[in-house]
């Protein structure tokens, strides 16, 4: 996990590249600009709707820390087969939503391997808007 960390961070320094949130907002790439435009993330306290990252977007931390650890989960079970559920802090029937001030339902993801909780993990990223799929 370290060295996932380590690498991650490297890159994202060396190649510093901006978020969903600040080329949209500011018609990166030749695109036209959408100032109105919200990624679906928000700030844990709900103070604001336009968070993003303070550092660059590649490569994605949270997709390869994922990666990191389903591949060691792989390796020690010799398997990439085995079901198993997860509940997120975002969807454990407590947390509030920052938009409708409600408490979000619980909601259990049940899969089937690691590799697909590993592709959902990534795909979680791009839903949110502080990642494109290149990274």
């Amino acid at each position: 996990m370290a060295d996932a960390g380590i690498t991650t961070w490297d890159s994202k320094h060396f190649y510093n590249l901006w978020r969903p949130i600040v080329g949209i907002r500011q018609r990166a790439s030749g695109n036209s600009a959408d100032l109105n435009w919200l990624p679906l993330e928000a700030p844990e306290n709900g103070a604001s709707d336009s968070s993003t990252s303070e550092f660059s977007f590649y490569v994605s931390g949270h997709a390869t820390f994922g990666l990191a650890i389903f591949e060691v989960l792989r390796r020690f079970y010799e398997t990439d087969d085995i079901p198993f559920e997860f509940q997120s802090d975002e969807y454990n029937g407590k947390t509030m939503d920052s938009i409708t001030r409600r408490a979000r339902p619980a909601r259990t993801r049940r899969y089937r391997s690691f590799t697909q909780a590993e592709t959902e993990n990534f795909l979680s990223r791009i839903y949110l808007g502080v990642h494109w799929r290149i990274d």
